[in-house]
């Protein structure tokens, strides 16, 4: 096996200064964040079988939770993200940054 990576996975929809409760658009149901938050724990668990480390960061402007990934000496940063439009031109998916 490779060396082990550190890796932060930025759960978006979460902690941005001025709007602490914007969890995004909802559908069926569920916010955005909801999804995102499925998603982030999903890839955190298969990440850590495969023998890498993860930090989630979930609060703080988007340029602090950057500046924060690199204090950890993360080698890598994904922001995830979920759209929960609702239309089908749109779709409903996730974006990993």
């Amino acid at each position: 096996m490779s060396k082990p990576l550190l890796i932060a996975l930025d759960l978006q929809h979460r902690g941005k200064p001025g709007k602490w409760r914007d969890r995004g658009a909802s559908f069926e149901g569920r916010d955005e964040l909801d999804y995102t938050t499925v998603v982030c724990n999903a890839a955190d668990d298969r990440l850590r079988e495969l023998g890498h480390e993860c930090v989630v960061i979930s609060d703080g402007d988007y340029s602090d939770r950057w500046n924060r990934s690199s204090r950890y000496g993360a080698g890598i940063h994904v922001a995830m993200h979920w759209n929960a439009s609702g239309t089908p031109d749109m779709g409903d998916r996730g974006e990993v940054y």
